[in-house]
């Protein structure tokens, strides 16, 4: 009885929340927020298009970015270069992972400062959570690359949208150059170049990873500046 009222509780606070969102006459952000305009804070955490890594749930992302995100759960590593990488896979292509569960919430239609793009947010959950939300999921989906996707039960799409952000993930809808990318991030500590030639741009004081390839979208990748390595020693494997 107790965890039906938790759960009823936090599909309500969902649902006041979408209503806020898409309602007419709401109030809506600003989103007045630039993709280099990173926020350091104390203790090697981040913030950046008004989330906070770490603190920040996915709610909070779906107010801020005025949509509700699909949500569902991969299982697998990530695309290699030999096989076809759809856009939501190509965010993951170019993530770390310590875990073959990833729960992420992927936004279609974000809009900052009149600057178009798709996002993918990794939520923060333990292995032994991922584990039981595999373990309730609804039906399973293999993508070209092997990864399976997993549909999540409404009572877990509920956890999740209260569950903090861990990484964001930004896919910019128009084509940007490194050149481009340097001038507006500034000059990277690290410039990486895997074997299919993808070349990584490294921020780690500000935990950035900008991903520029000449035959896919760019991608950049937020992480806390204190788990940068994740991310930086795995590419310099790869070279």
């Amino acid at each position: 009885m107790r965890q039906n009222t938790f759960l009823m509780a936090i599909m309500l606070t969902v649902m006041i929340s979408l209503l806020a969102i898409l309602l007419p006459g709401s109030k809506r952000p600003t989103n007045n927020y630039l993709p280099w305009q990173v926020t350091l804070l104390p203790e090697g955490n981040s913030a950046v298009f008004g989330l906070t890594l770490g603190q920040s749930s996915v709610a909070d992302a779906e107010m801020q970015f005025s949509e509700q995100a699909v949500i569902s759960l991969f299982v697998g590593h990530a695309a290699t270069d030999n096989d076809h990488i759809t856009d939501d896979a190509l965010a993951r292509a170019y993530r770390s992972r310590e875990s073959d569960y990833s729960v992420e919430a992927y936004f279609d239609q974000v809009e900052m400062s009149g600057l178009r793009a798709r996002a993918v947010l990794e939520v923060a959950l333990s292995e032994s959570e991922l584990a039981a939300i595999y373990n309730r999921g609804l039906r399973i989906s293999t993508l070209g690359s092997g990864v399976r996707k997993v549909t999540l039960s409404a009572e877990d799409e509920a956890l999740v949208r209260q569950s903090p952000i861990a990484t964001i993930t930004y896919l910019p809808r128009a084509d940007l150059d490194e050149a481009t990318l340097r001038h507006r991030f500034g000059e990277p500590t690290e410039r990486l170049v895997e074997p299919s030639g993808v070349v990584h741009l490294l921020y780690p004081d500000q935990g950035l990873d900008l991903a520029v390839s000449e035959s896919d979208k760019e991608v950049i990748l937020y992480v806390p500046p204190r788990d940068f390595d994740r991310v930086a020693l795995p590419l310099r494997l790869l070279r």
